[in-house]
């Protein structure tokens, strides 16, 4: 799965009008680096920093990984198939 397909950060981040050094330093970053490999998709942010990065661009997490977030639920629901049936637990 590559990554940088999956996150909308760049989106956000561009319509708010912040520049990765401003990102950064909310975030608690003394440097731009961590979130550039986030941004380009060479990496993902840990939860925190995700949920804080949904926090300062004003999205819901879902949006900025929105993709990743299709895959996993895909995933997910073809396990839940296997597991209980075409039947969805309640």
């Amino acid at each position: 799965m590559e990554i940088s397909s999956l996150n909308h950060i760049w989106k956000y981040r561009k319509r708010k009008r912040l520049g990765q050094k401003r990102i950064a330093y909310l975030l608690g970053h003394t440097c731009s680096t961590q979130f550039s490999k986030w941004e380009s998709g060479k990496i993902l942010p840990s939860l925190e920093n995700a949920l804080k990065l949904a926090y300062i661009l004003d999205v819901p997490v879902e949006l900025l990984f929105g993709n990743l977030c299709r895959d996993l639920r895909k995933d997910v629901g073809k396990k839940e198939k296997a597991l209980f049936g075409e039947t969805k637990r309640a």
